[in-house]
């Protein structure tokens, strides 16, 4: 999953995975957010955010290892990048990878503000459009997924 914060990257996970459930089949969204939930209440630390992500990552991997049918990432991904470790971890467990853009190209950064659950300002949103890296919907084959194995942290380019 990618999108802004607000987009409905967490719904669309959600119906995803139920429907997943319903047909029978294993199904675990995995978010970065949940490591910022404290008793039920959402506190973002950014100090913490790096160490989230590595648990994130380490928690996907946890599910492949179990082989769980379908794993849903469910970050923003703003950037190409932040996406290739999840595409590297599917490929050395033989999944496949679909990236999913929930986008709503009317939605300003207004109205992904009140959306938000958690609190994310406007002006932030707007600071996220600028890092935004364009890739587009589509089933990942391994050439697609070049550009994402190739893309680099802004600090190594």
């Amino acid at each position: 999953m990618r999108g802004f914060v607000g987009s409905g990257k967490t719904t669309k996970a959600l119906k995803l995975a139920l429907a997943e459930l319903e047909a029978g089949r294993a199904a675990l969204i995995c978010s970065t957010d949940h490591q910022f939930v404290k008793d039920g209440v959402y506190q973002f630390d950014p100090t913490y955010l790096p160490m989230a992500h590595k648990n994130n990552q380490t928690r996907v991997e946890a599910a492949m290892k179990a082989e769980i049918d379908r794993i849903y990432v469910d970050n923003t991904n703003l950037q190409l990048w932040e996406m290739s470790p999840y595409v590297k971890l599917a490929a050395r467990f033989d999944y496949q990878v679909e990236i999913c853009e929930v986008v709503d190209e009317r939605a300003t950064a207004a109205v992904l503000a009140a959306r938000n659950l958690h609190g994310v300002p406007e002006a932030a949103i707007v600071k996220m459009a600028e890092r935004w890296e364009a890739h587009g919907n589509y089933l990942g084959e391994a050439g697609d997924l070049k550009q994402i194995l190739a893309a680099k942290p802004p600090w190594e380019r």
